[in-house]
């Protein structure tokens, strides 16, 4: 009786760190979209600067959250200790981005800066808030290499570059997996990512590709004919990849439409065993 009740409890103490974790990402996703809202409609500098500075923040306050909740649940006290120094190092490489106007080594522009340092806290709060199964393929795939597009890519952490010649010129791309664009299928693991120069204003050197991975290892890559992208699905073995084009003439007139693009891309097809 007494190991009964003690494994009843085991199991209520785990749901309960279950919802925590999904209550926290239902939270802040769904701030996210208020937010989004509410500023859909910043066409000025001082808005669109504005809107990416309150995302910023947001993320910032959902990421403290999302790193209390890891450190709780990790025993481990070496563990807890990597955690705090990838937190530490974010937090450096956050101020890095933040002092780069000042110091002339990035864009001058505020919204730009603000962006991409929503976008890595944003990023590591998918990863700090992952369930047992994405945790598990997180830890299979962030540190890969192989080759895309015929060179070679090494991934330390979910992040790599590699050097390629466009317009007969020698560019540094940068390549991001995030832990919610990573998907398991047939015991194969598979992600979507872009490659593109930091900080790029246009997408002349953007792709988005779909790998799988096998032992830390590229084994097969896929060109997407969308460069960008909202939204992904993926079932049965079928990304579906959602992407929002603008009428250009409606925007320049200070409003816009858009419409929804879908690309499917059955992996069953595309990366034959």
């Amino acid at each position: 009786m007494k190991k009964i009740v003690l494994f009843m409890l085991s199991v209520l103490v785990y749901c309960g760190y279950a919802d925590e974790r999904i209550d926290w990402l239902n939270k802040f996703e769904a701030e996210r979209k208020l937010l989004e809202k509410k500023n859909e409609k910043a066409f000025t500098t001082v808005d669109i600067t504005f809107a990416a500075g309150e995302a910023m923040n947001l993320s910032e306050a959902y990421l403290n959250v999302a790193l209390d909740y890891k450190l709780r649940n990790v025993k481990d006290g070496n563990e807890r200790l990597r955690l705090l120094a990838d937190f530490a190092e974010l937090n450096r490489e956050i101020q890095k981005i933040l002092d780069a106007s000042r110091e002339g080594t990035g864009s001058i522009e505020s919204c730009l800066r603000y962006s991409r340092i929503d976008n890595m806290q944003s990023r590591q709060i998918y990863i700090y808030l992952a369930g047992k199964a994405a945790a598990a393929r997180w830890k299979r795939i962030s540190d890969a290499e192989g080759v895309l597009d015929g060179h070679k890519i090494e991934f330390r952490k979910g992040q790599g570059e590699f050097t390629a010649k466009m317009y007969d010129d020698e560019v540094v791309l940068y390549a991001t997996l995030y832990i919610d664009k990573t998907f398991t299928f047939d015991g194969r693991d598979f992600a979507l990512f872009n490659t593109d120069i930091a900080g790029s204003m246009n997408d002349d050197f953007a792709t988005l590709y779909i790998c799988e991975f096998k032992n830390g290892k590229i084994v097969n890559t896929h060109k997407c004919n969308t460069v960008f992208y909202e939204d992904v699905t993926f079932k049965d073995g079928v990304f579906s990849i959602f992407s929002k084009v603008y009428d250009e003439k409606l925007l320049a007139k200070g409003d816009y439409t858009q419409k929804t693009k879908i690309e499917k891309v059955d992996i069953c097809k595309v990366f034959k065993r």
